[in-house]
């Protein structure tokens, strides 16, 4: 572990040395913790019977396809007018 007084006693150049070499090692600790991780799931999923394509598999897109329909008609009004009758009509003349 480096102490502070050393730190503080290094130049920028020494200084940004050190730090591009902790960066890079990080970078190679992660590259390694997940190509781990990833063989470890492949092998969870082989012992399950399946694949890492299979996760990654998206469903496929709906088409949309325009519908036309037609509009259902309407009766004729009869003579009078009336029309079709309203159900608040029928129950006011059952009353």
């Amino acid at each position: 572990m480096f102490d502070t007084a050393t730190l503080n006693a290094l130049n920028d150049s020494e200084l940004r040395t050190i730090i591009d070499y902790c960066e890079g090692l990080l970078k190679k600790r992660d590259a390694e913790r997940k190509a781990q991780a990833l063989t470890e799931a492949k092998a969870i999923l082989a012992a399950a019977g399946l694949a890492l394509k299979d996760l990654n598999a998206r469903p496929k897109p709906r088409i949309r396809v325009t519908v036309y329909r037609e509009r259902p008609s309407l009766p004729a009004p009869d003579e009078a007018g009336a029309g079709l009758e309203r159900v608040w009509q029928e129950t006011e003349l059952a009353a």
